[in-house]
């Protein structure tokens, strides 16, 4: 689950996250359902940043961890253990999506590691 990321001057949109994480998922051997759980929750927060009227940058808060709802038992949690997160500063959506796709490879390499049988 990709939530909703508001309007910024570089082009980062749920759609493109959403199909660069199946992609990345696909690469793993995952397949991604409408239907899981537990899934991926991931959430982007982009800012541009502004000298005077002129856009300079954006910063980019990424934070990918395994979610699960209980529904038996009105939980919700999202696993800190396996969760990546962290701040960058860019010019480009080719700079956000390359560093995107690193936080999300580290992520899912963790994931695979812990969950291996």
């Amino acid at each position: 689950m990709v939530e909703d990321i508001y309007e910024n001057s570089v082009g980062v949109t749920r759609e493109k996250v959403l199909a660069t994480t199946k992609l990345e998922l696909l690469r793993y051997g995952i397949k991604s359902t409408s239907t899981t759980n537990p899934y991926i929750s991931i959430n982007v927060n982009v800012l541009d940043i502004t000298v005077g009227e002129r856009v300079v940058g954006q910063a980019y808060h990424v934070a990918i961890g395994l979610s699960k709802n209980e529904f038996e038992a009105d939980t919700y949690y999202f696993d800190r253990k396996t969760s990546r997160s962290g701040m960058i500063i860019r010019s480009t959506y080719e700079d956000f999506e390359r560093a995107f796709k690193q936080y999300l490879e580290e992520f899912l390499v963790d994931y695979l590691e812990t969950n291996m049988e």
